[in-house]
Order: structure tokens, then sequence, then C-alpha cells
């Protein structure tokens, strides 16, 4: 997908960059659109499953008026050619900080009082992320772009 051009159903373009992750249900990649601004673009493919499209989509449609510091804010959406397949794709804002998973374990690294909290925050997440899949595919994301840079 790398030099790809992908159009969102909201009427952006993003042009992908590089690979940046993968996870259970995709890869991400980073993205810029027309201005050269930096964007996260989560990518699932193949998808022949129609519980898997709709889900998908549910989850988009759900998340995308929501505005808050603390969650990533989606763009766009839409399908793109992967391959010869076909898959979703959905654009969010892009953190240069990374994964939250990093920031809070090079954090805690630093901070060993911190690691109590960290702790906590782990099982949490986890028990979220349990009951989330139930119902969604793709989870609300931590923004951790408001967080320092722990380089």
């Amino acid at each position: 997908m790398i030099g790809q051009t992908i159009q969102g159903k909201q009427g952006h373009s993003f042009t992908i960059i590089r690979e940046i992750g993968r996870g259970g249900f995709g890869i991400v990649y980073l993205a810029e659109d027309e201005e050269k601004v930096p964007y996260a673009v989560k990518v699932i493919a193949p998808v022949s499953d129609p519980d898997v499209r709709l889900s998908f989509e549910q989850e988009i449609h759900s998340t995308l008026g929501l505005q808050s510091d603390h969650l990533l804010r989606i763009v766009d959406f839409g399908e793109c050619l992967v391959g010869s397949t076909r898959g979703l794709f959905a654009v969010t804002e892009f953190c240069p900080n990374g994964d939250y998973r990093n920031v809070l374990t090079s954090f805690a690294d630093k901070n060993p009082r911190s690691r109590k909290r960290l702790a906590t925050y782990v099982r949490f997440s986890k028990a979220l992320r349990c009951c989330t899949r139930r119902r969604f595919i793709v989870t609300l994301s931590l923004k951790t772009c408001l967080w320092p840079a722990t380089n």
C-alpha cells in the first residue's frame, strides 16, 4: 500500500507513506493529506465477512462525532484496494509519540511510584477491551500525542 492514495467517504484523500504498526485486526500506516498533514490509517483486509464489515461501519459511525482531548478523532473512513482484495480503513489523528502502551511503560520505568497505577490501568484496559470485543472490532484509541515524548 506504500505510495497508494486512498479516498475517504468524507471527501479527503490520503497518501500512504509507511507502515507504523500491526495489530490483531489490521495494519496501521502513516499517511499524509493533500496539505502534507500526517494521519494514521488503520486498514482491515480482506473483509469478506458481512458481520465484520457491519461492525466496522457501526463503530466508525458511532465515534465520528466524538470530541475529546483524550480520544483520537476519526477524520475519514472508506474502502480501499489491498493487493487484489478490498479492505476497510479508518483515518485518525497521528500521534508522533506512538502507541499508548509504549508511552506508559516508558513512563513507569522512569517513575517507579507510577508502576502500581500502570498495573491498575492495564487491568482496567484489558477488561474494557474484553467488553468491547463483544460488539465492536475497532476500539477507541487513547490520545498519546498530548503526553510529553519519552525519548
